[in-house]
Parts: structure tokens; sequence; C-alpha cells
């Protein structure tokens, strides 16, 4: 009836008894060892057992109990996944992980206590446990993980319990994370406090609950997804404008306005604070603000300027994502450098320095000399000497090329020597190209000059090039660099 192997490990049962109890014999129940069996309701396991093994009792659809003693410490995966008449389990303390999908689809499973030793519970462990009307959720868990409740249709109470720590003399609990869609779709459930430590709540964590009116939120400062309540009544019921926490976070923006002024008392814009909101075309952030969040203005389609009045913040590179219509970003006279500027998915965006601009967009590569470039093309003080020759070079440059400014060609004349030694070493064949078709400020004697880079960067088709020019225009000049 149980066959086991002669180190203690049951590989199978073949017997027709509903209820059984495990021999004391075992040390391991094998993976699959009951797969699929229809006729076994419940199942005693004795401390000799020290391991289960995934789908060691998947699918054993007509199991209604089973109690799991202290030897055992984990749960493996799908060890009980679909076994949809499981109506009790009982779970002795010394158990730590719970695994992937261990009560998957157990749709009979009314209550389960989690004993206080538990410190993991993956992905999916109570997923469709239909039946399922209260959950407690351990002290030492840290994380609720991605599903892990999700279609729990009858769930009513959720508690985070703590433990007296005689140390700190206070309670404490490790919880900090709720995953994407920890709890999609618990349409029973009507309130829950989320406690101190939770400091990120993830997409869609209770999308779906559709009775969910009230929220507390006792650390008001994390990284909470708007979407983390999308499809709630306590969302629905928010009506105001800009949506700020008492901390000061600016949880969503739910206007519709053209032009707005981020208010004062807000110190943190959120994640997707500004998602989507397509009628936005110019933002003013002030200087009370100390955080912008990633994605916090994701996709807003008709945004076009930016002014940012804070002189130190910290801003997620990717706060302006897909704002494509993005064209002007305004920064203090004095601000400190922000790559946020610069990891735009804007194609034709230009960065202000106070009244200052660059004119024409800059890549990330520029953004700790921002205020420098600013004053530069202010200024056209090509000259500057501030700016090292790998910053100035390319942009004045790319500048002349676009715009044929008089300032800027000045300062190319006078400078060619430099100019095309720079983009002969960088291998820039392109503008190499453009600044002898344009041989302005070539003279015999820098002629000479660049010929002689030409052989030291060991580059025959420079050298080439440049000889034939010094023929071709002058014929009187000595060229002491000929092939040999």
């Amino acid at each position: 009836m149980f066959q086991v192997d002669d180190d203690g490990t049951l590989t199978a049962y073949s017997g027709d008894e509903t209820e059984i109890v495990i021999p004391s014999s075992v040390k391991t129940i094998a993976q699959s060892a009951f797969h699929g069996n229809a006729k076994i309701k419940s199942v005693e396991i004795p401390d000799s057992v020290e391991a289960i093994e995934n789908t060691a009792f998947e699918n054993c659809t007509a199991l209604e109990y089973v109690h799991i003693p202290k030897s055992i410490w984990r749960l493996e995966s799908w060890t009980f996944r679909g076994c949809t008449h499981l109506k009790k389990v009982d779970l002795e303390e010394n158990l730590t992980l719970i695994g992937m999908e261990t009560f998957y689809e157990c749709e009979a499973l009314e209550s389960i206590h989690i004993p206080k030793t538990v410190e993991l519970i993956l992905q999916y462990a109570f997923a469709k446990c239909r039946s399922l009307k209260s959950i407690n959720i351990p002290h030492l868990v840290d994380t609720i993980s991605v599903r892990t409740f999700a279609f729990c249709s009858q769930l009513e109470s959720i508690t985070f319990e703590r433990e007296k720590d005689s140390f700190l003399d206070e309670e404490t609990l490790a919880l900090e994370c709720i995953q994407d869609d920890a709890f999609l779709n618990c349409s029973a459930l009507k309130s829950i406090t989320i406690p101190e430590n939770v400091n990120e709540i993830g997409e869609n964590a209770f999308f779906g609950c559709t009775s969910l009116a009230s929220v507390q939120l006792e650390n008001q400062s994390g990284e909470i997804s708007w979407s983390s309540f999308q499809g709630t009544p306590w969302i629905k019921n928010l009506s105001e404008k800009f949506v700020i926490f008492e901390n000061g976070l600016l949880w969503k923006y739910r206007g519709s306005d053209e032009e707005i002024v981020i208010p004062p008392e807000v110190k943190k814009i959120g994640k997707n604070a500004f998602e989507n909101a397509r009628y936005l075309e110019s933002v003013k952030i002030p200087e009370t603000v100390e955080c912008v969040c990633a994605n916090a203005f994701e996709n807003c389609e008709s945004l076009e300027v930016v002014e940012v009045q804070f002189s130190k913040t910290d801003v997620h590179p990717q706060a302006f994502s897909e704002c494509y219509e993005l064209k002007k970003i305004i920064i203090p006279e004095k601000q400190e450098p922000l790559d946020v500027l610069f990891e735009s998915d804007a194609s034709e965006l230009k960065i202000y320095n106070g009244r200052e601009s660059v004119p024409f967009p800059i890549g990330s590569q520029y953004y700790e000399d921002v205020q420098q470039i600013c004053q530069m093309f202010s200024t056209k003080n090509f000259a500057a000497p501030e700016l090292e020759e790998d910053i100035k070079y390319p942009l004045i440059l790319k500048y002349f090329w676009e715009t044929n400014d008089a300032d800027a060609e000045k300062f190319m004349q006078e400078n060619f020597s430099s100019l095309c030694g720079y983009v002969m070493e960088k291998g820039d064949e392109e503008n190499f190209k453009k600044l002898m078709d344009w041989g302005k400020g070539i003279t015999p004697q820098n002629i000479d000059e660049l010929i002689q880079k030409a052989l030291q960067i060991e580059n025959l088709e420079y050298r080439l090039h440049l000889m034939n020019y010094q023929k071709e225009h002058f014929e009187n000049s000595k060229d002491s660099y000929r092939l040999n």
C-alpha cells in the first residue's frame, strides 16, 4: 500500500483508504507521491517525516484535512495545489517557508493559521482560495509576494501580527513590501490598515477589491503606486484634485488643467502621480519639493514645459519618461546638475538655465556642465576656459553647422587647427570633411601642423586629404611630409 524506500522515502501510495496515517518509518514524502489521488480525505503525518517534496499531494481533489507536524520546516511549491475540497490544515510552529502555489486553488479552505515561525510566503501561495475568509501575516514575514492572496474572493480579514521585543520593549514586525497583485480581486475585503514598516506597495496590489472603502496607511512616505488601489471605493471617494498625504506626498493628480503649479505643501511627487495627465502642458515645481519619483509624469502626452525651482532634490531618471513633446526645462541659474533633465524620451528638449538656454538638444554626457554650457551660448563666449574640449568642441561644431552663427564662425577660424586636430584624434570623419570643405581658417602654417598630426596618429586618409588640399591651395607652401 505504501511504497517506502530503504532510506525512508515514501514514493507512492496504492491503497483505497480515505483516511490514512503515514507510517512512522517514513522520513520523506517524495515528489508526486499522492499526486492526483481522488479518494483520500484526510492525512495524518507523524513527527518522523522531515520533508514533504513539491507536488506531493497535488490535485488530491477529495482531501479535506491534513496535519503538518512540527518536524516539517518547509512546505515546498505546489504541495497541495488543486486540492479543491481541502477545508482544514493544521500547521505547527517550526515551519519557516510556504512555497509557491502551495495552496493554489484550494477552493474550500475557509481559514488557516500561519505559525509565527514562518518567514517566507512565496508567489501564489494562497491564490484562488475562494472560501478563505481570514488570514494572518506572521511578524517575521517581510514581503507579501506577487499574487499571494489573489482571487481570494471571500477574504474579509487580514491580521498583521506583531511580536513583543523584550530588548526594545516594543512590538515589532518585519513586513516592508506588498508586491504586485498581492490581494488582486479580493472583492469581500472592506478595510485594511497597512503597517508603518511597509514602504512599498506594488502595482495593482489591491486592484479589484471592490468592497475596500477604508484604507489606513500608517507610513505615507513609501513607494505607493496609485494603481495599487485602483478599482476600490476608497479611490473613487477621493475627490481632491491633488491627493496629498499628511507627510507631503503628492500621491495623485486628478485634474485636467493645462497649466499647474505644484502646491507648496508638497515635499514628494509620488510614483505615477501625473501618469497619463494628457491635457497637462506645463508644470511648475516649487523649491519645497525634495523628491520626484520614477514615472511621476509618465506619458503626459501634451507636456512641453517644466520649470523647477528647487536647488537640490532627488529626481528619478525616469520621472519624465514617455513625455515625447517635452521641449523646455527651466532650472534655476545656480542649479546643481540634474541628469533627469536629459533622460527624457523627448527628441527636441532644450535646457534653460535661468534665462539662458542651450539652443538645441544635448545628451546626458553634458549634464554636469549644463550651467557653463548655457552661459557659453548665451554670452557667445566660445573660448570659455572652464569647459574642456570634449564638452565644448562638439557642441560648437553642431551649433555652427545648424546656424552659421557669426560669433561661432569667428571662433572656428581662430581655432581651426585645434578644432580640426580634435576631430582627427576622435576619428570624426564627418566633421573633418565638413571643416575641410568649409575651409575658412586654414593657413599654410596650420595645414603643415595638421599633416604632422595625421602622421602622429597614423591616419593615412587624413594625411592624403590634407596634402592634396595643400597642393591645390598652397602651391608655394613648404611641404616637409611627403609620402616616402
